[in-house]
């Protein structure tokens, strides 16, 4: 746990509450409030997949859940987002096939030769050496590994909400909106993709904290706003209907995995503030800026300051460009 930044008021974790995990059948240390993420970071564990064509190192890049670069496989369950899972004790951790040695890289080394779709122009006849070939493609691709059953069936659950106002996103920006409805009488749903609220801002600094912290207890004092923590809006359709699926924590019931509401809301205010993501500059190549965020270690500006809230230092930071959610 030495790649740990000194403390801060922002912090998520609580360092008087140690947690034991396993990675690769091998104990990990990390703190209660840790993402998986977090924890194999500061443990020095900077590979978590690799890429899907030419098997190039990948870590952890947005630590948003909007990418799939931190995937793993957590308790069985195949292909899920370090970055967004919290830890907890005796959690089970496991790569998607050997990330530190992966002999399909060498195929990188002949990356020219083997350009977007090449394999339909080259082996589409005769058709039997197609389906031969096809095959052999498809069992090629990196982030992957074999599918296993799991020893008990998930649970899942599905609730339907009818608020007057639905508030995407839990920022500044979207609490003042919730608190402002609920000021005026009106029933709130704010759905928070993090599971903390504060969005950008509470990762801004002592300052940026205490403004968080006091739109949280302004908004606590509501009991018309009911809030949803660890849930992305994965669809809003023209009718109104949002459907939402929130992460849940199986300490608190096990293997109890996911919570989808199916919201119907009489208007839906959206607040999801700015993303961030690389850029390409005029002097660089399309293969250059692909390769820096192929690096591993490379994170972007946003993620760089997420992990502050984690203690953990981001290696390598690329310039964001800012676009609207």
């Amino acid at each position: 746990m030495a790649n740990r930044l000194p403390d801060s008021p922002a912090q998520v974790f609580d360092r008087t509450k140690p947690v034991t995990i396993q990675y690769r059948n091998r104990p990990v240390s990390a703190f209660e409030g840790d993402t998986v993420a977090s924890a194999l970071m500061a443990s020095g564990i900077d590979t978590f997949s690799r890429s899907f064509k030419y098997h190039r190192r990948r870590g952890a890049s947005c630590l948003t859940g909007n990418c799939c670069r931190c995937t793993m496989s957590v308790d069985g369950r195949m292909h899920v987002k370090t970055c967004q899972t919290a830890v907890r004790a005796g959690m089970v951790i496991e790569p998607h096939g050997n990330v530190e040695l992966d002999l399909k890289a060498l195929g990188g080394l002949f990356s020219r030769a083997m350009p977007t779709g090449f394999y339909y122009k080259s082996f589409y006849r005769p058709a039997w050496l197609w389906k031969l070939i096809k095959e052999i493609f498809r069992a090629m691709p990196g982030n992957m590994a074999a599918v296993s059953p799991l020893d008990v069936k998930p649970e899942y659950d599905a609730v339907n909400l009818s608020p007057d106002l639905l508030v995407v996103g839990g920022g500044l920006a979207g609490m003042e909106a919730a608190i402002t409805a609920a000021e005026a009488g009106i029933r709130v749903v704010l759905a928070e993709a993090d599971p903390h609220l504060g969005g950008f801002e509470a990762y801004q600094g002592e300052a940026g904290h205490r403004r968080v912290q006091e739109s949280i207890r302004r908004l606590e004092r509501f009991a018309n706003v009911r809030v949803l923590t660890s849930t992305r809006v994965s669809a809003i359709y023209p009718d109104g209907v949002a459907i939402c699926i929130q992460a849940c924590d199986p300490a608190v019931k096990q293997h109890f995995v996911e919570r989808s509401y199916h919201v119907r809301a009489g208007a839906t205010v959206v607040a999801t503030g700015a993303g961030s993501m690389p850029m390409l500059f005029k002097t660089m190549s399309c293969l250059a800026s692909c390769c820096l965020r192929q690096r591993k270690g490379s994170c972007i500006c946003g993620a760089s300051s997420r992990a502050k809230r984690c203690c953990w230092p981001a290696v390598t930071t690329t310039l964001p460009r800012w676009v609207s959610s």
